[in-house]
């Protein structure tokens, strides 16, 4: 079977999955192609530009979110709070998102080709994509398939990769007492404790070296819990089920575009969890690759061209860099075996005393620096 389509999407996680669905609302003719990807309770915490960005497409459902009202940060007895009276952006589980936004691009008519692209054949008009029995022709291919990218690979980008010997422990807590929809971040000796507020729950992530994260992971809540209230003073909460365990490396593509390819979302950078910014640069990426294509289609231009390609690369350079050096950084300085670790931690818990950190981290994790494309664009 052979269909044609002006852009295909590689990728139905959240990213190529707003993609899509940018597209096809600004008239763009769009595939959305991925096997549909296992999304559990876990939480994810999105800026406000993101969640005007999820708005703007129809996915968003306030009452499905929880807003984030503050950040304490925590280590060795010192902490600061980082506010304002707006919310600072919102928390909601992968497995809700993954539903708003299936309903959506189901509205919105996008074509879901359930399979992932397995071959890739360029040539100077177009694209050729083996999609399970399908070969899909389009003028511009998007890999979106996160961090072990198969269209990445065989477009033949290659890859800056870390692996910083850490899985983040994920799971839902039962809080001792109400959030009131402040995350906690705690700088304990082991690693970073992050407590996301998600609906009544929490949502933890504890970011520990891999085997001590392997050893908890699937435990009873009774070990985990034992195990939290030794590195945080007291238990948090209770486990409402096994926590899993991730491992973590950073993953950045050395190019975000090729011949009639871009990237986005975790294919393009795959970063460490701490900060929360991940799923927030992927959907950053939305915002500025959506626009280019659609304005290319609307003018009767070339949505895979040059032109297009170029002006991605070069809006999403500058906020790839930083974000992706700034994780690092305190990925590497924070974790459990690092010697700057009691020193960064402390420091880290200061951030809200310091008026111009405390605007940066504002400014960046609202997804609002010079840098960062608009959301109402979209």
């Amino acid at each position: 079977m052979e269909q044609g389509t002006q852009v295909l999407v590689a990728g139905d996680g959240p990213a190529g999955g707003a993609l899509a669905l940018a597209l096809a609302r600004r008239g763009v003719a769009v595939a959305l192609a991925g096997p549909g990807r296992h999304h559990g309770p876990r939480p994810l915490a999105l800026s406000r530009a993101a969640v005007r960005l999820l708005a703007r497409l129809d996915v968003w459902a306030p009452a499905a979110a929880t807003p984030l009202q503050a950040v304490r940060l925590a280590a060795g007895g010192w902490s600061s709070r980082i506010g304002e009276g707006a919310p600072l952006g919102a928390v909601v589980r992968a497995d809700t998102l993954a539903g708003l936004l299936d309903a959506a691009l189901e509205r919105a008519g996008v074509e879901r080709l359930r399979a992932p692209v397995r071959r890739l054949r360029r040539g100077p008009d177009g694209v050729e994509a083996e999609v399970g029995g399908a070969r899909v022709r389009a003028r511009l291919v998007v890999g979106a398939d996160g961090a072990d990218s198969t269209v990445r690979a065989l477009a033949g980008i290659g890859t800056r990769e870390a692996d910083y010997g850490q899985s983040a422990l994920v799971t839902l807590l039962a809080p001792r007492r109400p959030h009131d929809g402040v995350v906690e971040e705690r700088f304990t000796p082991r690693g970073p404790l992050v407590l996301l507020p998600c609906g009544e729950a929490l949502g933890l992530v504890w970011l520990l070296p891999r085997e001590a994260a392997r050893n908890l992971a699937g435990s009873d809540p009774a070990a985990l819990a034992a195990a939290l209230a030794a590195a945080a003073g007291e238990p948090p909460g209770r486990p409402l089920a096994p926590a899993q365990a991730v491992p973590l490396r950073l993953v950045r593509a050395r190019t975000l575009v090729h011949h009639r390819l871009a990237l986005a979302g975790g294919a393009a950078c795959t970063l460490h969890p701490l900060g929360a910014q991940g799923l927030n640069l992927g959907l950053r990426d939305v915002a500025a690759l959506a626009p280019l294509v659609a304005e290319a289609v609307a003018t009767g231009g070339d949505p895979g061209g040059w032109p297009v390609l170029e002006a991605y690369a070069r809006a999403r350079r500058e906020d790839h860099r930083r974000t992706a050096a700034f994780t690092d950084l305190a990925a590497r300085a924070l974790a459990g075996g690092s010697p700057l670790r009691p020193l960064a931690a402390r420091l880290a818990a200061l951030l809200g005393w310091v008026p111009p950190l405390r605007r940066a981290v504002l400014a960046h994790g609202g997804g609002e620096a010079a840098y960062q494309p608009d959301p109402e664009a979209v």
